[in-house]
């Protein structure tokens, strides 16, 4: 929240995935404020109304994960969400986490994201 926040506050427009149940897959929607929100799927917040935009509208992509390692690799929760979302996406892929998070080697499969930068309280990673 506090990273929505901060970049709401610097007029950037924010963007949130969000699972459209009649397709079957993630899309990239407007975020448009914590009221227009209602739980989605694993029970993570997305905004009620739907209105996906093209991932061509995204230029930085702020990513969970529970682990990453050193060369960029993401765990996940195994879903592929992020990876399907942003596989086409030029958008610089920046994983957040949390120091202890961040290990020597995840194994990478072929479809898996690489990240640009990982950022946590104590250290950015840039990835080459």
């Amino acid at each position: 929240k506090q990273i929505i926040k901060h970049l709401i506050l610097q007029k950037s427009v924010v963007f949130v995935p969000a699972f459209l149940k009649n397709i079957n897959t993630y899309k990239v929607i407007k975020f448009t404020g914590y009221t227009d929100l209602e739980e989605g799927p694993y029970k993570i917040a997305q905004p009620k109304k739907l209105n996906t935009v093209d991932i061509d509208s995204v230029d930085v992509a702020i990513i969970p994960g529970l682990a990453f390692d050193r060369r960029g690799v993401r765990l996940g929760y195994g879903k592929g969400v992020y990876d399907r979302l942003l596989d086409d996406s030029s958008a610089l892929k920046i994983g957040v986490a949390y120091n202890f998070q961040v290990v020597d080697s995840i194994p990478r499969e072929k479809h898996d994201l690489v990240m640009d930068l990982i950022i946590t309280e104590g250290q950015v990673f840039r990835i080459t």
